[in-house]
């Protein structure tokens, strides 16, 4: 149902949210600044184990079966793998440029800035959505994307003319960091009406590990 979806949405940026801290904390206990690579890599590597659990069972050879094949809906295995690794290449791209910019800014600091998706999304959504519902936003959206724009300006920037308040180079990348994100949720809402759920997200997991370890090598 819708209220499930949005509860679900919710918990999802809950969970995002752990992110910042998580990479501070970790910074903290290294005792040094961690390799975004290296990072990214571990993270995707262990995305990719639940992904393979949920990758439809007759896709596995050892399964393959004429009784199981005929019952079983078909999937473009080339154009899952394509949707994958374009959603796991944005997902690639914000999550290097957000372990940079979290160590080399503050994890309150980052998270508002990474707020910054809620202007962002609509905004590539308005242009680039595959869809004239996708590029269609609502003045209502409009805005409250902006009020949250303006909120994250008001909570960032120090308008008192303090260098501190200025935006420096972690502050930077993670707002190129939002941009990746922004990119990948307007191109994945566009791919999630093509392929089922389960198959879209174990193709983007793995998808997304193979390009973490192309990136770390």
């Amino acid at each position: 149902s819708p209220n499930v979806a949005r509860l679900l949405l919710v918990l999802t940026a809950a969970c995002w949210a752990t992110y910042p801290v998580a990479i501070k904390l970790l910074v903290i206990v290294a005792g040094k600044a961690l390799d975004p690579p290296l990072v990214t890599v571990i993270r995707f590597t262990i995305n990719a184990c639940f992904g393979f659990l949920l990758l439809p069972q007759h896709l596995f050879p050892w399964n393959r079966s004429g009784a199981a094949t005929s019952v079983e809906p078909s999937i473009d295995i080339g154009a899952l793998a394509s949707a994958s690794v374009e959603i796991s290449a944005w997902g690639i791209g914000g999550t290097l440029l957000n372990t940079w910019g979290i160590e080399h800014t503050s994890a309150i600091r980052a998270a508002l800035l990474l707020s910054s998706i809620n202007i962002l999304t609509p905004l590539l959504s308005a242009f680039i959505g595959s869809s004239p519902e996708d590029r269609t936003v609502s003045i209502r959206t409009w805005l409250g994307c902006v009020l949250a724009f303006a909120a994250t300006a008001y909570a960032t920037v120090d308008f008192t003319g303090d260098m501190a308040g200025r935006l420096g180079e972690g502050d930077l990348a993670i707002l190129c960091s939002a941009f990746c994100y922004s990119a990948l949720k307007v191109r994945l809402a566009s791919k999630a009406r093509a392929f089922e759920g389960e198959s879209l997200a174990a193709g983007r997991l793995i998808a997304g590990a193979l390009l973490a370890w192309i990136v770390f090598l």
